[in-house]
């Protein structure tokens, strides 16, 4: 397995506990922009992108066979570890690759 390029993005990689954690975190704000409450947000996969600091690709699923992607930035331990909502794009479907935005 090869590491990403300076800058770049990860392979797509099946969704972890970390993953799900900046998920929960951040879906409130996702639901207030789009005025409306999910079922559920699990998600599936993701990209990540090392900076100062760690950009998250995010494909989540919210049920009803849809499916949203969030861009989340997580900064770096000595800065607190804090978790922002960048953007995200709706509506998704399972087969939407995850490509940055």
């Amino acid at each position: 397995m090869s590491l990403p390029a300076m800058g770049g993005y990860s392979e797509v990689k099946d969704a972890t506990p970390n993953e799900q954690h900046l998920v929960d975190l951040v879906i409130p704000e996702i639901e207030r922009k789009r005025g409306m409450k999910f079922k559920q947000h699990t998600a599936t996969t993701f990209r990540n992108q090392i900076v100062q600091g760690t950009n998250y690709l995010i494909k989540i699923y919210v049920g009803s066979d849809e499916y949203l992607h969030a861009k989340i930035f997580q900064s770096l331990p000595c800065e607190g570890e804090k978790v922002t909502l960048q953007d995200f794009q709706s509506p998704k479907t399972k087969e939407d690759p995850l490509v940055p935005f």
